[in-house]
């Protein structure tokens, strides 16, 4: 328990007990993320960061601080406190370099599992994909990424795969997502122009990166990422930056 405080060049977190206090100055804080509280989340203000501090014994470039709300009538006054305190740091923050992510609508939300069976609440918004409730927060700006594809390999289910533009990065893994969330999930990464496919397609995606990163050149001349038919038989299941006014297919 503690209390978090804006000052003129940073936050600090206070806590009654014997450890120190937590500094981070704006200058440090690649984005920010707020979420309004639920019946199964509470409220939460998330920090991702240029660069790592030590909390504990652990360095992290992840910050969350949540509210102790439990009840129903706790969460709503949690979740007043955090807004105002939120609006009020950002218009501090007009001349920082500092992006502001607020999302509180449950339509950008969606349910998945990890590979390791744990899961979890993900948002895709107009610039992330973050999960921010679990031991390892996940933080991912939708610019890094190379391709995502949506696999429905199980009736009213699909797997998401999302290949990074650095080939050295492990795919990120989300399955077992609701297929009522599929239309919410292709219309963020229409809006983001992130290219997607959507088929029935499984495959062992490290090993397929690990191609194009061992021999680019053999993967371009066989066709890219068109070489693994990920195509779904319809052109429409498969968009391009191209058609969003970015780049040119010859750019792929």
């Amino acid at each position: 328990m503690g209390s978090l405080e804006a000052h003129v060049n940073g936050f600090r977190y206070e806590t009654s007990s014997a450890q120190p206090h937590i500094d981070v100055a704006y200058e440090n804080i690649k984005c920010a993320f707020f979420r309004a509280g639920d019946d199964k989340i509470p409220p939460l203000l998330h920090l991702h960061l240029h660069n790592q501090i030590i909390l504990g014994t652990e360095e992290t470039n992840n910050i969350n601080f949540r509210s102790e709300a439990t009840l129903v009538g706790q969460i709503d006054e949690g979740n007043k406190d955090l807004q105002d305190f939120v609006d009020k740091v950002t218009n501090m923050w007009d001349s920082k370099p500092i992006l502001t992510n607020l999302f509180e609508s449950s339509e950008y939300e969606f349910h998945g599992f990890f590979p390791t069976k744990v899961r979890a609440v993900f948002a895709l918004t107009s610039r992330f994909l973050v999960e921010l409730v679990e031991t390892n927060p996940i933080v991912v700006k939708l610019d890094e990424i190379e391709i995502v594809n949506l696999a429905q390999l199980r009736p009213n289910e699909i797997d998401m795969t999302v290949v990074f533009g650095d080939f050295s990065r492990d795919v990120l893994e989300i399955n077992s997502i609701p297929l009522e969330s599929l239309a919410e999930i292709k219309h963020c990464l229409n809006y983001a122009n992130v290219k997607y496919y959507q088929n029935e397609r499984d495959l062992n995606w490290n090993e397929e990166v690990k191609k194009f990163r061992d021999s680019p050149q053999k993967f371009i001349m066989e066709g890219g990422w068109e070489s693994l038919n990920l195509e779904a038989g319809d052109a429409s299941d498969c968009f391009y930056w191209e058609e969003y006014g970015g780049l040119d297919e010859e750019d792929w």
